[in-house]
């Protein structure tokens, strides 16, 4: 499959990760795009820059890491999590 005219949608479904795992309440909508991003960035890296598939990378992580402190808290082991309470 040729992706060379789909270089430029890892690195918006990165930026959009990124800035939605910092708004913290839409993590899952976050965490769904850095899943999306990076499988694309990951088969157009040959193609366009490795912008793209690492910004997506980061968004992915952020938002797993906001997902884990928020679930954590729901469940009620915020006092096992200490070092997540600042998120």
């Amino acid at each position: 499959m040729d992706y060379s005219k789909h270089t430029g949608t890892p690195l918006v479904l990165g930026i959009l990760s990124v800035v939605l795992s910092l708004l913290y309440l839409p993590a899952p909508i976050a965490f769904v795009l850095g899943i999306i991003g990076t499988i694309t960035g990951y088969k157009a890296r040959e193609v366009s820059g490795k912008s793209g598939f690492v910004l997506s990378l980061i968004g992915l992580i952020a938002s797993s890491l906001i997902l884990l402190t928020f679930v954590c808290n729901l469940s009620g082991l915020h006092t096992c999590f200490n070092c997540f309470r600042y998120f």
